[in-house]
């Protein structure tokens, strides 16, 4: 492994600018949920590539081409899983933004020559390219501001429901399952994705395991 695919030291402020950054160039307007596939086809202008059975040969669900202009992704998760292929376009624009060079200094043209350079990868190195690319799209589909905003509708939302006032919705056990999920159909991303980000932003309980 050369120096060029060890992970760059990025924080998580530094992270969260390069999303933020990232919004306020190709989505302006803040409106969720966010356009991933339109902004990756027509303002940055790559390819999308579906390959029917990528994930069941190789394990990988979507990869970038070494020249960072494709993303090449399941077939079965673009029909199937909707929610999962955002994320899966999001996360592999955060290897395109935070780590060009790791992919540019790699030698693979094909899936087959993909898996090798993974396979490669020092596992901490590989490890902390993964968590910095996953952080990188969670804050681009959910960003900070409409999370906050879309919590607050929730919590709102809950309440009218049968909670008696927002101190009870907000004890009640199944709290964070409930708004998770009602939010996770405004951003189009799973209810996990929902979670990790409330828990990050601290409005709700860090401990929390779901």
């Amino acid at each position: 492994m050369t120096n060029e695919q060890k992970a760059p030291y990025l924080n998580n402020q530094h992270i969260e600018k390069r999303a933020k950054d990232f919004l306020e160039q190709y989505h302006a307007s803040g409106g969720i949920p966010i356009p991933i596939e339109n902004i990756i086809e027509f303002d940055l202008e790559l390819d999308i590539i579906p390959i029917p059975g990528l994930k069941r040969a190789f394990d990988v669900e979507a990869w970038i081409s070494r020249d960072l202009k494709s993303i090449t992704v399941d077939e079965a998760c673009i029909l199937k899983y909707p929610n999962r292929y955002r994320f899966s376009l999001a996360h592999e624009l955060g290897h395109i933004f935070l780590h060009p060079s790791v992919f540019a200094s790699a030698n693979y043209e094909n899936i087959e020559e993909y898996k090798l350079f993974q396979e490669n990868i020092d596992p901490i190195e590989y490890s902390n390219l993964e968590w910095q690319a996953n952080l990188f799209a969670a804050l681009t589909l959910v960003p900070t501001k409409a999370l906050k905003e879309k919590f607050d509708e929730g919590c709102k939302l809950l309440t009218q429901a049968g909670y008696s006032s927002l101190e009870d919705l907000i004890e009640s056990q199944n709290f964070p399952q409930f708004v998770s999920t009602w939010m996770a159909k405004q951003f189009e991303v799973s209810a996990q994705v929902i979670i990790r980000r409330l828990k990050r932003e601290r409005l709700i309980d860090p401990n929390y395991y779901f």
